[in-house]
């Protein structure tokens, strides 16, 4: 939690000293005893762009998370789900699962193109397994200790891991490894890894001092703990992750119905993968249902013909990025993360329109 005192705290009966040499902490009248655990506390003289979140959600934030947060359903949530619906989620879950590991590879005997894409995946998890042993994890009963993270622009991640690295770099090769392999050691070091990323801030309502250009950083969070939900489900860890990938990936956003054909290459290639992830990852129920129709109402629009300077798609394919023509980077991406969602999806009741 970042507060800038000029514009949180100002009191304007206050004369003398702008510097700043004390704090006083002061309990809440109802506790009587108890203990705080401060990780870092620093005076800085400056204060990087913020964003809002359930601590501060008062600050100018340079994005909406926090809004997004705030947003509710405007779809009704059925009295129960269909037997049909509920077969059809696995079937998806089994799709996505199969994109991601393969169907039925006989690793010992795989084809030259997919022999090279295997080994690029072992060089990854190697690395991995190096970039974790660096973290330097311990775990003392309940508590896990080990190098702090940040999230890039926090002013701490010159020369140290950050959240992005940890998500990009680790624990999606980890989780591989245990699902392609079943290494019960890359098992365990992922559980220690999410307990140690929980442990650094990363859950529903933190900012982590800022997610300016950083909600889009957490596509590798998503994939990670849908092929680890059965191992997070059995350790009670499953539904923490689910409501920062909930947070994280702004689901709130499709809560709404849009006025408009609108949206970011970035908000199809990353976020909404992460939101289809969590959405899988819930258990077969009513909710579930209801959360999919929000997230297929929203992406179907977003996938529509944008006029002007909206973006995505124009009637002519083009694809459009901060109001102009981003043909190499950006748009195709979203047209990929388009094309495999309507994969995904194809052939059930939540086929893409």
């Amino acid at each position: 939690m970042w507060v800038h005192l000029e514009q949180d705290a100002k009191n304007p009966l206050y004369s003398g000293s702008s510097s700043i040499t004390d704090m006083e902490i002061i309990t809440p009248g109802s506790v009587t005893q108890g203990t705080v655990f401060i990780d870092l506390f620093e005076f800085a003289s400056s204060v990087p762009p913020r964003s809002a979140d359930y601590q501060i959600p008062f600050v100018d934030s340079k994005e909406d998370t926090y809004y997004q947060s705030q947003q509710v359903s405007a779809t009704p949530v059925p009295e129960s789900i269909k037997i049909q619906q509920a077969n059809e989620f696995d079937e998806i879950a089994d799709r996505y699962e199969k994109w991601i590991l393969g169907d039925n590879l006989e690793l010992e005997n795989l084809d030259p193109i997919t022999q090279i894409r295997y080994d690029a995946l072992l060089s990854s998890i190697t690395n991995a397994l190096t970039k974790y042993d660096n973290l330097n994890i311990t775990v003392n009963g309940k508590n896990v200790t080990g190098a702090p993270l940040f999230m890039n622009g926090s002013g701490y991640t010159s020369s140290g891991p950050t959240f992005v690295s940890v998500f990009n770099d680790i624990i999606l090769q980890l989780a591989m490894d245990y699902r392609l392999h079943g290494n019960l050691n890359s098992r365990d070091r992922f559980m220690t890894l999410i307990d140690h990323v929980h442990d650094q801030g990363l859950a529903e309502g933190s900012a982590l001092g800022t997610l300016y250009y950083g909600t889009n950083s957490f596509s590798g969070y998503g994939p990670a703990v849908f092929l680890m939900r059965d191992v997070l489900r059995q350790e009670g860890q499953l539904q923490h992750a689910l409501s920062a990938m909930k947070w994280y990936a702004q689901a709130g956003e499709t809560y709404v119905i849009p006025e408009i054909i609108s949206t970011s290459a970035g908000r199809i290639r990353s976020l909404n993968m992460v939101r289809l992830a969590r959405i899988l990852c819930m258990d077969n129920s009513s909710e579930k249902v209801s959360e999919m129709q929000d997230f297929l109402r929203w992406t179907d629009n977003s996938l529509g013909i944008a006029l002007s300077r909206a973006g995505i798609i124009k009637s002519d394919y083009v694809g459009f990025q901060h109001g102009g023509i981003y043909a190499s980077a950006y748009a195709p991406h979203a047209m990929h993360a388009g094309s495999f969602l309507a994969y995904l999806l194809r052939g059930t009741e939540f086929t893409l329109s």
